[in-house]
């Protein structure tokens, strides 16, 4: 279930601010009590590039030490430095890049492993872009602009810390609730999330959800599907569903992954106290976006950093 860990989870749909406010990263090292923070750039192709950025937005917003994993090949994945730094760092964050990659090269390694032991334990998880989609029971890719067509999304196992959930990132910017609703349909996992860019989902033990950033959290139920037809058309053909549930969270809601529902207490304002006018305006413009034409017109690539 979610939330069975002690760790907190912060999911982050890519692209998040890494020079001005950078809200996000910020929260991160709040989280972890500005402690020693480990960058794993398994899954991008710059891993260098990103590390640098990653190293100098942490350090300038206080972590104690950030130390910068490039783990290209299973076996490297082994060694006893890397682990140790796992052991003894107080956040984790996985970069962006290629999710199928990440999850290929590092499950089933004893670093991993260890990322669940210190997760259980209450380190801090974070991913953006490819590391959030990797976080979810199911990890997507490919079928941008294609999302409804049988056999353009694809899909691996992903690391499972929300079992029973795909997420999905570069939600808004790149037209992608085709796709995640198609891998809902097909019965891959009940329930998805799709997140915005510059846009996070901070997941407590328990389930307990916060949306944070300028963007807007999408959240899917396929539990009270009454129409699908994902498992009878052939490859290439249109998927057709009905029925499927979808929530639209901007920041400041919070939201109860056990129950699947806002958790207002009650009550909640329709924007909440303290969100910026940029962050309201793009809420506004994401929703506009949201149904709209992809930004990506290639569409058969994986998740990028």
């Amino acid at each position: 279930m979610p939330g069975a860990a002690n760790g907190t989870l912060i999911l982050i749909g890519g692209d998040e601010d890494k020079r001005d406010a950078r809200t996000i990263l910020r929260r991160v090292v709040a989280e972890c009590g500005a402690g020693e923070i480990a960058v794993i750039t398994t899954a991008s192709s710059i891993p260098q590039e990103l590390g640098h950025q990653y190293r100098q937005a942490f350090g300038d917003l206080g972590a104690r030490h950030v130390h910068v994993l490039d783990i290209r090949h299973r076996d490297e994945a082994d060694r006893p430095e890397h682990l140790e730094v796992v052991r003894s760092s107080a956040a984790l964050f996985f970069s962006g890049g290629d999710q199928h990659q990440l999850v290929t090269i590092l499950e089933g390694t004893a670093l991993i492993r260890q990322v669940r032991q210190s997760f259980a334990a209450g380190t801090v998880v974070a991913g953006t872009s490819a590391g959030a989609a990797a976080a979810g029971e199911v990890t997507i890719f490919n079928g941008d602009n294609q999302g409804l067509i049988r056999g353009a999304v694809k899909h691996s196992a992903g690391f499972g810390f929300l079992p029973g959930i795909i997420v999905d990132t570069h939600f808004v910017e790149r037209a992608r609730i085709y796709r995640l609703a198609q891998a809902l349909a097909a019965g891959l996992c009940p329930r998805g999330i799709g997140l915005a860019e510059d846009t996070a989902l901070v997941v407590r033990p328990g389930g307990s959800a916060e949306v944070i950033g300028r963007g807007v959290a999408t959240v899917l139920d396929a539990a009270s599907l009454s129409h699908s037809d994902a498992s009878a058309v052939p490859a290439g053909g249109m998927v057709s569903l009905e029925g499927l549930r979808l929530g639209f969270l901007g920041p400041g809601t919070r939201f109860d992954l056990e129950a699947w529902a806002v958790d207002d207490g009650g009550s909640r304002p329709s924007v909440p106290a303290g969100t910026s006018p940029a962050a309201k305006r793009g809420v506004v413009q994401q929703m506009r976006a949201l149904f709209g034409k992809s930004k990506d017109p290639g569409g058969t690539h994986s998740i990028r950093r």
